[in-house]
């Protein structure tokens, strides 16, 4: 499934991996 938070995923990798961390906790935790 794609999703523009998936889109927004990459984004936020490039501008802070703290960000991205954050991001992919909170996408594991909605899956």
């Amino acid at each position: 499934m794609t999703t523009p938070i998936q889109a927004s995923i990459p984004l936020g990798f490039a501008n802070t991996t703290r960000t991205n961390v954050f991001h992919s906790r909170n996408k594991s935790f909605a899956s």
